[in-house]
Parts: structure tokens; C-alpha cells; sequence
């Protein structure tokens, strides 16, 4: 099984991946950038969060 989960930087949606990749699922993270109107340091915490 295959599941898609946005991650938005807090701990909710990286906690709720977990669980669900334990379940079995092969999970794929997504996280839309803001670009120049988002903090880079978003960006750079999400990745933190998906390694």
C-alpha cells in the first residue's frame, strides 16, 4: 500500500506518517513551499523532519 502525507513542519502530520509507514504503508511526504514568500528556515525543518 502506498500513502501520500503532507508535512507541514509541525509534529502532527511527521508523527502521523510514522505511525503509518509502521502500518506497512510505503508513505511519500509533501510539502508545498511558500518559496519567497515562506521562511527558508521552513524549508530546511521539513527536510530535517523527512530524514
Amino acid at each position: 500500500m502506498k500513502a501520500v502525507s503532507l508535512v507541514s513542519g509541525g509534529i502532527d502530520s511527521p508523527v502521523a506518517s510514522y505511525l503509518v509507514s509502521e502500518a506497512g504503508a510505503d508513505v511519500v511526504l509533501l510539502h508545498m513551499s511558500n518559496g519567497e514568500f515562506g521562511d527558508p528556515k521552513d524549508l530546511e525543518k521539513v527536510i530535517r523532519i523527512a530524514e
